[in-house]
C-alpha cells in the first residue's frame, strides 16, 4: 500500500494487485484512537482487488477543497482508468462521500450503507448527531444528494427503523439507478450487525458487485441476526420508543448475554432489573461484567453499593478495593474505600485513601467529610 496524497484534511492510499476491478473507499467518521487506515482494505486485498482508500484526517465530511484535487488524482490513475470495473464504497460519513465523488471519478456502481448526505442544518435541519462535527467545517459541496450521478449504480442501504438514517436516505432524488436495500433493526450501524449475525463479507460482496434481490439480502439477515448484540442493543430501542416494556427487557438481557463486556449492555440492564426489583439478578451480571470487561470498574460499583446496602460490610470492601485500584477508578471510588476501611478500623489505611480522594477532588462535599472524619487537613 502506498500514499499518493497526504493533505491537511485528506490521505489517499492506493493498493494495485493486478486486478480488473478497483474498489475506491471513503472512510468512516475520524476518532482520535482509531488510526487512519484504508476504510475495507483487508476485505478488498481479501477479493483480490485494486483498492484506492481516501481517508479523513478529521470530521470534515468532505467539506474542503483537498476533495477536488483528490477527485482529479483518482480519477487520472492510469490502473484505475483501465479497470473493467469502478466501485465506491463507504458508511455513513463515507457514504456521504461515495455520493460526493462516485459519479465525479466515473465509478460504474457504488455502495453507500447508511450514507448521510449532508451534516449542514439548512439541508437537514433535524440532523443532530453530529452537531460537535460542524462548528469547525466550511461547507464546500453542503449536499451529496444533488452530485450523484445518472451514470451510476448505486446501492443505499439503510434500516428503516432508524428515524434520522431513513430522513437521511429520503433526501435523494428518486432515479431509477439508486437502489435502496432496507435491513430492519441493523441500527446505523449496519456493518456491525452483518458481522456479527457472521454474514458481513457475502452481504458486501454481493451488493458491491451486484444488484441482489432486496428480498433475498433481508431475508437472509433476519435468519442470522440472532446472533448479532446489537440487533438486540438496537431492537431495545425501538421497543422503548413504542413502550413494549417487556421486550424492552428481555432484549437488553439478550444484549448483554452476547456482549457481556459492554458498559452500554450492562448499565442498561441494571437500570432495567432496578425498576423491576431483581436485586439478585444485578449481583450476576456485575459478576459476569467484572469477568469480561476490559475496565471492570462499573461492576465492581455495582457489586459495592449491592453489598453496602445489603449491610455486608466485608463485601463492600473487597468491592470497593476492587474498583478503587481499577486505572479508571474515580475520586469517588477512593472515597468509597476510605469510608468503608475507616467503618472497620483500618484507620492507617483509610487515611492514606481519602488523601488520594482529596488531592484529586478538593472541592467534593463527601471527599471533604470522610476527610473530616478522618481529621485530614482539609
Amino acid at each position: 500500500m502506498t500514499i499518493i496524497y497526504d493533505g491537511n484534511d485528506i490521505r489517499v492510499i492506493a493498493e494495485e494487485v493486478g486486478s480488473d476491478v478497483s474498489i475506491l473507499t471513503f472512510s468512516v467518521r475520524p476518532r482520535p484512537d482509531k488510526p487512519l487506515n484504508g476504510f475495507g482494505a483487508g476485505f478488498i486485498r481479501r477479493l483480490g482487488m485494486n483498492g484506492v482508500y481516501i481517508v479523513a484526517k478529521w470530521p470534515h465530511w468532505w467539506q474542503t477543497p483537498e476533495l477536488e484535487e483528490v477527485e482529479q488524482l483518482v480519477g487520472g490513475l492510469e490502473f484505475f482508468k483501465r479497470s473493467r470495473r469502478r466501485i465506491a464504497y463507504g458508511a455513513s460519513m463515507g457514504g456521504c462521500g461515495v455520493l460526493l465523488s462516485a459519479g465525479v471519478v466515473k465509478c460504474d456502481q457504488a455502495l453507500a450503507v447508511a450514507p448521510q448526505v449532508s451534516v449542514s442544518k439548512a439541508i437537514v435541519p433535524f440532523e443532530n448527531r453530529w452537531d460537535e462535527d460542524v462548528a469547525a467545517i466550511r461547507f464546500t459541496r453542503e449536499n451529496a444528494a444533488l452530485h450523484v450521478s445518472n451514470d451510476v449504480i448505486y446501492n443505499v442501504v439503510y434500516d428503516p427503523l432508524d428515524a434520522l438514517d431513513t430522513l437521511q436516505v429520503e433526501q435523494l432524488p428518486m432515479l431509477d439507478n439508486i437502489h435502496l436495500y432496507k435491513f430492519p433493526f441493523a441500527g446505523h450501524l449496519i456493518l456491525e450487525f452483518l458481522l456479527q449475525a457472521g454474514i458481513l463479507g457475502a452481504t458486501v460482496e454481493s451488493l458491491l458487485l451486484e444488484c441482489p434481490d432486496p428480498k433475498a439480502l433481508r431475508n437472509r439477515a433476519r435468519e442470522n441476526r440472532r446472533k448479532s448484540a446489537y440487533y438486540y442493543e438496537v431492537l431495545g430501542r425501538v421497543a422503548a420508543r413504542r413502550g413494549h416494556k417487556r421486550l424492552v427487557v428481555s432484549a437488553t438481557r439478550k444484549w448483554f448475554e452476547l456482549a457481556p463486556d459492554s458498559r452500554h449492555a450492562f448499565s442498561g440492564l441494571c437500570k432495567l432489573l432496578a425498576a423491576e426489583g431483581l436485586e439478585d439478578e444485578i449481583v450476576a451480571a456485575a459478576g459476569r461484567f467484572v469477568a469480561n470487561a476490559a475496565d471492570p470498574a462499573p461492576g465492581y460499583r455495582v457489586l459495592r453499593d449491592r453489598a453496602y446496602r445489603g449491610k455486608d460490610i466485608d463485601k463492600a470492601l473487597i468491592a470497593a478495593r476492587s474498583s478503587a485500584e481499577c486505572a479508571s477508578a474515580t475520586p469517588d471510588d477512593k472515597r468509597w474505600l476510605a469510608m468503608l476501611l475507616n467503618r472497620v478500623g483500618r484507620i492507617d489505611d483509610a487515611r492514606s485513601w481519602a488523601e488520594q480522594a482529596l488531592k484529586e477532588a478538593p472541592a467534593d462535599p463527601k471527599i471533604q467529610q470522610i476527610a473530616r472524619e478522618l481529621a485530614l487537613e482539609l
